[in-house]
Order: C-alpha cells, then sequence, then structure tokens
C-alpha cells in the first residue's frame, strides 16, 4: 500500500504532538518538588543511540522528501512557469514614465572603470534636477579620481560643480558658473576646464561656457532619458530577469544596432522590475578592452542630499 502522506499531513501531525505535550515548566515544577532519590538503572529511560538517532533523522528527511516529491514512481509536479518577459518598448515606456516621477530628485551616478579586473578611475555625479527642465537653474558636481603615471593606487584629483540654466537638448555653448577644487598628491600638474587650469592645492570658481554636460550627466551617453531613447528604437532586447543591489532587476543587453550605441560589446542594462529606475549599466568584458560600471541612484531632495551638490573647500586651499 502507497504512503500518500504529504508534507501539510507530517506538519498537522508535529502541530498535534506539541499541542497534547506537556508544559516542560510544569513538568519540571513537579519534579523539583519531589524529593531526589536514586533511580534503577533498569528504570532509566532509554538513551537513543547515535545509529537510532540516525534512523529517527533520516526517516523524517524521507517523509519530507516524499511529501515534496511524491509516491515512488510519480514524477514531482512541475513547477509554475515564469512570466514572460516584457519587450523592450514596454520596458522603455515604464522607465519613461519612472523617471518623470523623479525629476525634482537628485540623480547620483558613480562611474568605475577597470583594467583588466584593476579600477583606474572613478567618477562620481550628482545633478539636479535628475530631469533637467528647459529654462531653469540646474547643477551638477563631479568628483574624479583615477590613477597618475607615477602611482598605481586610485587618489582624489579634482572635485567640481557647475551652476547653469538648462536648455533643450544637449548642452552646448551655454554660460556656468565653476567651482573647481583641484588635490595636492594625485600626480596632476593642473585640473583644466575650458581655458582654465587650477593647479594642485588651490581652488577657483569662474563664469565658463559649458561645451558639454558631464559624460555621466544630463544629455549624455549615461544620462537614462538616454538610454530609454535607445531602447526605444530598438538598440536593446530584454535577456532575463535576475537579483541586483538587493531587488528584482530586469536584464537587457545592447545590440548594437543603434545610432548612439555604446561600444565595446557586451553592453548590458540592469531595471529595477518595481521602479522601472535604471540600477547599473555595464560596459565591455573587461579583458583587453577594459569595463565600465555606472550604478544610478535618485535621491529625494532633502537637505542632506541637496548638500552634496556643493563641493567642499579643503582647509587651507587658497583661492586661485
Amino acid at each position: 500500500m502507497r504512503d500518500n502522506r504529504t508534507e501539510s499531513d507530517l506538519a498537522e501531525a508535529l502541530a498535534t504532538l506539541e499541542r497534547y505535550a506537556p508544559d516542560p515548566d510544569t513538568v519540571l515544577r513537579g519534579l523539583r518538588k519531589r524529593p531526589r532519590r536514586r533511580v534503577a538503572a533498569w528504570r532509566r529511560p532509554p538513551i537513543l543511540s547515535a545509529a537510532a538517532s540516525a534512523v529517527a533523522v533520516a526517516l523524517i528527511l524521507a517523509l519530507l522528501v516524499s511529501a515534496r516529491t511524491g509516491p515512488p514512481g510519480r514524477p514531482a509536479p512541475p513547477r509554475s512557469p515564469q512570466p514572460p518577459l516584457p519587450s523592450a518598448k514596454s520596458v522603455a515606456t515604464a522607465m519613461m514614465t519612472a523617471l518623470g516621477a523623479v525629476r525634482g530628485d537628485v540623480e547620483y551616478e558613480t562611474q568605475t572603470g577597470f583594467n583588466g579586473g584593476v579600477v583606474v578611475d572613478v567618477y562620481q555625479s550628482w545633478s539636479l534636477a535628475a530631469q533637467p527642465v528647459p529654462g531653469h537653474r540646474e547643477v551638477s558636481r563631479m568628483r574624479y579620481s583615477g590613477r597618475s603615471p607615477h602611482s598605481a593606487a586610485v587618489k582624489l584629483t579634482e572635485d567640481r560643480s557647475i551652476e547653469y540654466v538648462a536648455r533643450s537638448g544637449v548642452l552646448r555653448n551655454v554660460p556656468g558658473q565653476v567651482t573647481m577644487v583641484c588635490f595636492l598628491g594625485s600626480g596632476q600638474t593642473g585640473c583644466g576646464f575650458g581655458h582654465r587650469n587650477v593647479l594642485p592645492g588651490t581652488w577657483s570658481r569662474f563664469t565658463a561656457p559649458i561645451l558639454s554636460g558631464s559624460h555621466v550627466g544630463p544629455g549624455e551617453l549615461f544620462d537614462p532619458s538616454s538610454l530609454v531613447h535607445g531602447i526605444a528604437v530598438g538598440a536593446w532586447r530584454v535577456v532575463g530577469r535576475t537579483q541586483l543591489a538587493g531587488q528584482r532587476a530586469i536584464e537587457l543587453a545592447e545590440t548594437g544596432r543603434g545610432q548612439d550605441s555604446l561600444k565595446p560589446l557586451p553592453v548590458t542594462l540592469w531595471v529595477s522590475a518595481r521602479t522601472y529606475l535604471p540600477i547599473r549599466l555595464a560596459i565591455g568584458a573587461g579583458k583587453s578592452t577594459g569595463r565600465t560600471v555606472d550604478t544610478f541612484r535618485f535621491l529625494p531632495p532633502t537637505p542632506a542630499s541637496l548638500a552634496l551638490l556643493q563641493v567642499p573647500i579643503p582647509a587651507g586651499y587658497p583661492r586661485r
């Protein structure tokens, strides 16, 4: 006769045993009140041997396996099918809606460059607003750390912020105010911006034409809105689902057919399956061509996040 017990039957039996078992504290209190006396060896409760314990454990495991897989000779029940992958266009549409909802947030991006698995440079970028509005004030800050020809260590080189009035399209020759700090010990002879060169160990504030936004900022290839456009025109395809940074993510791969496709391939983008905001962008295989990894976060415009847009001036650095 086949054993048709299921996992739920086993759980119900264990619960019944637990429900009718005497309370251990009550039993112990009763034993403490009784006078102690020696118990003959033949009256002592038997102690399970190691072999008997192993048999008991094996029996429980067998019951659990039987409950999960069914009786012998019967195949395990099929797993529920995974939901179909969304289309690239539907992901692009959802991303555009999501980006519109965080238009007033501070967009924080970190771009890390690798060569042979070794970090060679790091760009940190803060932008307000995350999606620029033509005619409105835009503030961006960028911190750059890199390796110099004289040192293998990645050191902080420069920290700069730019304020300007946003225009539609990619920035070209927009006047803006630049605050630049050039750090000592980086091996650089200076930190340049346009026709200005700030010497190491000093800082400066000046007005200059903004020829282009930061390469990890609004209007550039790493800008989420540019990625959304590429997805919508078929430059990307959805390849799977995964877990990334503690959240469910949709994984997309670039096809190389886009007009502004990123290079070198492979190029992979991960989008949050809950918010449809970009999480991470990886470019290159990291062997002979190098690899770049860009992460995205969107911070509400709280006093703490707004303070990240300001460049702190190190003590003892004169203004030049």
